[in-house]
């Protein structure tokens, strides 16, 4: 069994040591893997530092090495992979997502070029974290939306209504 999705290892690692069954006979497999998951929550919310690296590999391998059942071996080859893989070292040294699933890696943008001023983003807003003003044809100074990194609670919700695609996930 292994994780898939359309979201990233990490969170891919995450919902996999959510379903996997443990046999409950070994300290091994229910301390690690709750030590394993507080790490992996910690790296989603762009909390991770590169000591977790270390940590989560000797994890692993304490995991693979004295897991009395199938379900431990098999979380701890998954941890392993994820270790490898290109979207830990992303989450960890360039603090993003390449998937772009980790909200606490992503953040929303206008792209000044594409952005119509319309208002229709900062309408749905519930927190008001689009600023700007609507496009006024008798003024020269028309500045495209922008969104506050520190009120947007990256909902989602503006994405949809922009027909210029001009918001994107960074």
């Amino acid at each position: 069994m292994k994780p898939v999705g359309e979201v990233c290892a990490v969170v891919n690692t995450l919902e996999f040591l959510a379903k996997v069954k443990f046999c409950a006979r070994c300290w091994s497999c229910m301390v690690g893997s709750a030590q394993v998951s507080g790490l992996l929550r910690k790296l989603t919310r762009g909390e991770g530092v590169p000591e977790d690296f270390q940590l989560l590999g000797l994890l692993s391998f304490g995991m693979k090495e004295t897991a009395r059942c199938k379900g431990g071996k098999e979380a701890a080859g998954v941890l392993a992979d994820l270790l490898s893989s290109e979207e830990y070292v992303a989450h960890v040294e360039n603090r993003r997502c390449p998937q772009r699933s980790c909200s606490g890696l992503t953040t929303y943008r206008v792209v000044a070029e594409r952005c119509a001023m319309c208002g229709l983003c900062k309408q749905v807003c519930p927190e008001g974290a689009v600023l700007g003003e609507e496009y006024l044809p008798y003024l020269a100074d028309n500045v495209p939306y922008t969104i506050s990194a520190e009120k947007c609670t990256k909902c989602g919700l503006c994405l949809p209504v922009c027909a210029e695609n001009a918001i994107e996930l960074v």
